[in-house]
């Protein structure tokens, strides 16, 4: 059994990831918009009945396409990592946090014209800056561990493998 595995199984194992990060966010994405409308409008139970009005299936189908960006900037950001053999939980995953939030910030200056975490008069919006990043951080950590573990633990084994091999000839 080889331990290199195939592009195919690579490509599988990434998007396996990906899907998985995507599913996860929906429900980090509603308790975000939930979070900035309580703030807002200083009630929860306005919150709840102002995201009552779209469906959740509505809901989790635009949050779908607007986090793929940012899904992809970070297996994107931590395969760049993996071949510089820098993928450690930590860096990963404020890498792929950082990378996260850019790709959020230019999908929604396309969408809406404004970047979560800067208000429209220049300033800084410290509030909804955290919130997403409180989003993207576990987001990244759970790519992380569905992918970029798995991929590092089969690189080590592989190349302990090679090494023993050597050494035995």
């Amino acid at each position: 059994m080889p331990l290199t595995k195939g592009i195919f199984i690579v490509i599988r194992d990434r998007a396996k990831g990906i899907a998985v990060r995507i599913i996860a966010g929906i429900p980090f994405s509603y308790a975000m918009f939930l979070i900035g409308l309580s703030v807002e409008r200083e009630s929860v139970a306005l919150a709840f009945s102002e995201m009552r009005r779209v469906s959740l299936l509505e809901f989790a189908g635009t949050m779908s396409l607007v986090m793929l960006p940012s899904i992809m900037s970070v297996a994107l950001a931590n395969h760049v990592l993996g071949k510089l053999g820098k993928d450690s939980l930590a860096t990963s995953t404020a890498l792929g946090a950082v990378a996260a939030y850019l790709a959020f910030a230019v999908v929604c200056i396309v969408l809406i014209q404004e970047v979560p975490g800067w208000n429209s008069d220049g300033g800084i919006d410290a509030f909804g800056a955290a919130v997403l990043l409180l989003v993207t951080i576990p987001l990244s950590a759970l790519y992380w561990f569905m992918t970029v573990r798995v991929e590092r633990n089969r690189r080590k084994l592989a190349n302990e493998s090679e090494t023993a091999i050597r050494v035995m000839e």
